[in-house]
Formats: structure tokens, C-alpha cells, sequence
């Protein structure tokens, strides 16, 4: 006999007990000479008993509405989905409070439902508008229209920028070594701090090498000014180093369009201070 019909079995049996008038305890002592380790709980063969006293006469449970079997509903998951919109950075415990679940069920339908993924964003060195994107697109289709006509474009390209360095050069151990007695004791030596000067270098180079280097005094800039003075440096330099691209004038320049870097805005003559900047992204 299954465990579900012998459950009813004894059901049956309170009930007929109970319409007999037998009470309780004889009840359950019943039960116990017929069914041995296999009877119900004093506990429960009481609850049947009281419902027989009530009026239950079929044995059979209740309706109840009981637990829900999953929270995943197609509700759940367009509110959840709904909030998502409106923010994206929300955590687990946030969007738990926000609709009303556990943060276990709210996980599973971002993972499963959604198929959704925290991903954290990609540094990049800047976010280019909608006519910044297209300028340089229009420069480059330029460029290699450049290129196909002239295979040895970016042999005359000359690049640079400009960046901050420590000038700090610390003795080495190897330097600091003495000739001293075995017998004596090291000698000491203060521990420097790293509390060095910062010195601004601008540097150009083209596929053969460094064209032109300089250090710019302490607690200077590059502004347009500035930047000027370096491309009549830049051009002598060109012309010592790469006497072939000075000959024939076909060199480009290319950097950025730093501030500093936009000589224009200071009113100088570019043509005689140095080389013009090329149109490169």
C-alpha cells in the first residue's frame, strides 16, 4: 500500500471512530494496534479527529492557496526590466527593494530572464561628438587617397607631444660603494625621498628615430606662444637631420589639438616660426 493510501486509510478510520463517540486517546491507541510504525502522529490523528467533530467526512485536505512556485513571473520581470531602463547603475539589493522581491529571485531574472551582465566601461582617452567622428572620417578617407597616390606618405611624417618627467637621477648602489677596512662598519647614507622637480619635454620622431627633443624650463607650459618658438627648433632640426624631406619641402606635422597646440590663436606667423601642421587625426 502507498504511503498516500494509507494515509487516507487512517483518515477514514478517525472518521469513523469519531462518529462512534470513541474519543481521542482510544482513537489513536487504535491506530496504533492496526497500522504499528506506520500510523499517523498524535498531533495529526488529533486534527483529523476535530475536523471529523467539524464535519469533515471525506478525508481529504482543504483547499488552500499555497506558495507560489516561482517569482519569475512575466510581471516580475518587465518591472525589474522597467527599472533598468530608467537607471543602469543600480545594484542587486536596490532593484530587490525597488520591485519588491529577494535579491536572490531579482538576480536570477537579470542572469536568466534578461540575460544581463554588470560590465564595468572601457577607459578611453575621449568621447568624440557626433562632427568630431565624422571630421575624422572625412581625414582619413583623405589620407589614403593621399597614400595611394605617394606609397611613402608616412616616411614624411613627423609626430610629437609634449609630457611631465621627474628630474630625479638617484646614486646607485654601485656608485655609492667605498674602499673600506673589512673589519669596519657600512657606511650610513639618508634615504631620499621621490620629492623631485617636474621638467616639461617635447618630443618629435618619425620612423627613423627622434627628429627633436627639448626640455622646457622649470614651472613652464606649452601655450601657443611657446609651441611656436619649438616648430622654428622643430625646423631647424629637420633641416640638420633629415636634409632629404627639407630639400624637397615634404614633411607633415602631426600632433594633437591640444590648446597649446592651436598656434593660430596667438597671431603667429606659423610659415616663418616653423613647419605648418598638416590636417592628420
Amino acid at each position: 500500500m502507498g504511503k498516500m493510501k494509507l494515509c487516507c486509510a487512517q483518515r477514514m478510520h478517525i472518521i469513523s471512530c469519531a462518529a462512534q463517540g470513541k474519543s481521542q486517546t482510544d482513537t489513536f491507541c487504535l491506530l496504533q494496534e492496526v497500522y504499528g510504525q506506520d500510523s499517523l502522529s498524535r498531533l495529526t490523528c488529533r486534527c483529523w479527529y476535530i475536523r471529523a467533530k467539524l464535519g469533515n467526512k471525506t478525508g481529504e485536505d482543504l483547499e488552500h492557496p499555497g506558495r507560489c512556485s516561482t517569482v519569475q513571473t512575466l510581471s516580475n520581470v518587465r518591472a525589474v526590466d522597467q527599472v533598468l531602463q530608467r537607471v543602469r547603475h543600480v545594484t542587486v539589493r536596490q532593484l530587490a527593494a525597488e520591485v519588491n522581491l529577494s535579491k536572490g529571485s531579482v538576480h536570477s531574472i537579470l542572469r536568466n530572464d534578461l540575460q544581463l551582465k554588470k560590465k564595468a566601461p572601457k577607459f578611453i582617452p575621449r568621447i568624440l561628438s557626433d562632427d568630431q567622428k565624422q571630421l575624422s572620417m572625412q581625414v582619413c578617407r583623405e589620407n589614403l587617397r593621399i597614400m595611394k597616390d605617394n606609397l611613402n606618405f608616412l616616411a614624411c611624417v613627423i609626430t610629437g607631444d609634449e609630457s611631465w618627467f621627474s628630474v630625479l637621477e638617484p646614486e646607485q648602489k654601485q656608485q655609492s660603494l667605498q674602499w673600506m677596512e673589512k673589519d669596519s662598519k657600512r657606511p650610513k647614507k639618508a634615504l631620499r625621498l621621490r620629492q623631485a622637480k617636474k621638467m616639461m619635454m617635447e618630443v618629435f620622431f618619425d620612423q627613423d628615430g627622434i627628429v627633436h627633443l627639448e626640455f622646457l624650463p622649470p614651472k613652464m607650459t606649452v601655450t601657443a606662444k611657446v609651441y611656436v618658438g619649438i616648430l622654428g627648433h622643430l625646423r631647424e632640426a629637420v633641416r640638420r637631420k633629415r636634409p632629404h624631406l627639407w630639400e624637397k619641402n615634404s614633411f607633415h606635422l602631426l600632433h594633437d589639438n591640444a590648446p597649446g597646440h592651436d598656434v593660430r590663436s596667438d597671431g603667429q606667423d606659423i610659415d616663418k616660426s616653423g613647419p605648418a601642421p598638416a590636417v592628420l587625426p
